[in-house]
């Protein structure tokens, strides 16, 4: 019941334009994974993403590679103050909800 009521608000927004321009908004294919999911490094929706002292969240295999050959962000190729890693749950939990979503939908 949740699920019909958020994709019918869904389509409401997409259907009313965005009020300031009176364009309508892109829609996505609901299956089609948010950009903010994928690693910035590989590209690939992350299973471990961490956040790095960049502000930014990578797939943990692929950022630990890349800081023992680089100091450098990956994304601003900016000096990091630090090479540690944290967990991104938030992230994580969202990628987990999207994809039960999506197995749940038949995709």
């Amino acid at each position: 019941m949740e699920i019909q009521a958020e994709r019918q608000r869904q389509e409401q927004r997409t259907s009313h334009g965005n009020g300031a321009q009176g364009h309508a908004t892109p829609r996505r294919d609901e299956n089609e994974a948010p950009n903010e999911y994928a690693c910035p490094i590989t590209m690939d929706i992350m299973v471990d993403p961490v956040l790095a002292m960049d502000g930014h969240s990578y797939e943990r295999a692929a950022i630990e590679n890349w800081l023992r050959q680089s100091q450098k962000s990956p994304k601003t190729n900016a000096l990091l103050p630090s090479k540690m890693l944290l967990p991104n749950h938030a992230l994580r939990g969202m990628i987990i909800e999207w994809r039960e979503r999506r197995q749940a939908a038949g995709s």
